[in-house]
């Protein structure tokens, strides 16, 4: 196996899927435990896995890590509970992360 003399990289390759999360570390390390059987060299940061157990396997790590607020539907307008502290505010006024806590 070659690297490329501009990148760095084994081979050439496409961006098939992005994830912004909240704690990107954390999400990248338990991405690369999860999917240590696929590595190429233990040395590197580089995977040779199926495309759609890769994803599933970002997906599901997000999604424990950085779990969704939760909508409740007995208010109006519909309001976020934060998971972990418990905050509710206005949907328009949080995106994916609880702005008390950052979870």
């Amino acid at each position: 196996m070659e690297l490329s003399a501009h990148t760095g990289v084994p081979a050439e390759f496409v961006i098939a899927y992005t994830e912004f999360v909240h704690h990107p570390d954390r999400v990248e390390q338990e991405v690369h435990k999860a999917l240590a059987k696929y590595r190429m060299n233990k040395q590197r940061e580089f995977f040779r896995v199926p495309l759609w157990d890769a994803i599933g396997t970002i997906r599901r790590i997000v999604t424990e890590i950085c779990p969704p607020l939760r909508v409740t539907k007995e208010q109006d307008p519909p309001r976020f509970i934060c998971r972990r502290c418990g905050y509710s505010c206005a949907r328009s006024d949080v995106a994916r992360f609880c702005p008390k806590c950052g979870f």
